[in-house]
């Protein structure tokens, strides 16, 4: 059974089985990658994704809100952090190392 469904799948893509299903009533959800969802024509109709300013990188597009109601007004208010931008926050703030530690072990390539 696999390799007749996997012959017959081959010939379709994925946007055309999908809405054939749809039309058919069958259940059917694609799995996406990262690049088919950043492609997603559907996607980008509907505005997912968002621009931001990542300090050290510049513009990148980022998603947004996997559904939208009405009037709201939801944005991203900061970016992710850079690479160890809270590493003594973290290290001796939270974790109690002291600064000359955190030192040590960044000299030392562990942090």
């Amino acid at each position: 059974l696999k390799a007749l469904m996997t012959e017959w799948l081959a010939g379709w893509k994925v946007q055309d089985l999908y809405r054939a299903a749809q039309e058919h009533r069958i259940p059917f959800a694609p799995i996406n990658t990262m690049r088919s969802l950043y492609e997603s024509e559907h996607l980008h109709q509907r505005n997912f994704f968002v621009e931001v300013d990542q300090a050290g990188v510049g513009k990148v597009r980022l998603p947004g809100m996997p559904s939208q109601y009405g009037n709201s007004h939801w944005a991203i208010r900061r970016t992710a952090p850079r690479l160890g931008e809270h590493n003594e926050q973290i290290f001796c703030g939270e974790l109690g190392l002291s600064a000359e530690r955190l030192a040590t072990l960044h000299q030392a390539g562990v942090i």
